[in-house]
């Protein structure tokens, strides 16, 4: 059973149907079930099929990625993909306890991101260096709901410390999680659009458990693979609508201004790879 105190709160008949509703509905989203039914994998001609559509695998295949189901959709993927061509691979979760072999499943805080996440996206991001990763081969990003905190590494000038006052900040008074999102993109070296744009010209397919109603891809995990359609002014609205403009660091009031006044380079509108 999924849920470990289903036969304490189970105790009618209709209890236990309710649970079992609850256990059906966990079953069928889990990583283990969702992803051999929307991958495909053809050796003859190295091509991953994603729900009909087709990726040529010209060469070596790299994994990246996190959220709370980072660590089962790694377990999925290596069952899918040949260890032949899944190289290497660096995936962020709120726990390690996973049974994979070439992906690497590091630990990292949630809701509040910690040094261990901002470690493990340096070694992430060392994968390119380390393999000398180039056009012809492509690498897999798996993202679901909580990559924003587990995946974080904050842009020059902006401390860890700093980015965990400002999440803790936005999250006590109230905003939304794409408000929320908005600001983080724009403290960050990865997120909106940098992840996939800092390991061009590798091809990237992001695959997503989404936890987003709509399925913004911008919005889920904060978009570390998907243009950004907001800006610099757009995260200094969400401080100050929120009052916080004065009850942050002004560090990072100073990198926001700097960005809107455009002396720092905006998150990618659009990614070729």
């Amino acid at each position: 059973m999924i849920i470990r105190n289903s036969s304490e709160i189970g105790s009618t008949p209709l209890r236990r149907h309710a649970v079992e509703i609850l256990e059906a509905g966990i079953e069928a989203v889990l990583p283990s079930n969702v992803m051999p039914k929307a991958l495909l994998y053809y050796p003859e001609n190295q091509t991953l099929s994603v729900n009909g559509c087709s990726y040529q695998l010209d060469k070596r295949i790299f994994v990246i990625g996190g959220g709370k189901a980072g660590g089962k959709m790694a377990e999925a993927i290596e069952q899918i993909l040949p260890q032949s061509i899944l190289i290497d691979g660096l995936v962020i979760d709120k726990s390690s306890n996973f049974n994979t072999k070439r992906i690497k499943v590091i630990a990292a805080g949630h809701p509040i991101p910690d040094s261990r996440g901002e470690q493990a996206v340096k070694k992430m991001l060392y994968l390119k260096e380390k393999y000398e990763i180039d056009e012809y081969d492509t690498v897999i990003c798996l993202l679901s709901g909580g990559g924003s905190a587990l995946i974080p590494y904050p842009s020059d000038g902006i401390t860890l410390a700093d980015k965990q006052t400002v999440t803790a900040k936005l999250l006590c008074c109230g905003a939304e999680i794409g408000e929320i999102n908005t600001v983080r993109k724009h403290l960050s070296r990865v997120k909106g659009g940098r992840l996939g744009h800092y390991f061009s010209p590798a091809g990237v397919i992001t695959l997503i458990i989404s936890d987003v109603i709509g399925n913004d891809l911008s919005a889920i995990a904060s978009g570390p693979t998907y243009p950004d359609a907001t800006t610099f002014a757009d995260a200094l609205f969400v401080l100050e609508k929120y009052d916080l403009i004065d009850k942050l660091l002004s560090n990072v009031i100073t990198l926001l201004r700097n960005g809107a006044e455009g002396k720092i380079p905006e998150t990618p509108k659009q990614l070729d790879n």
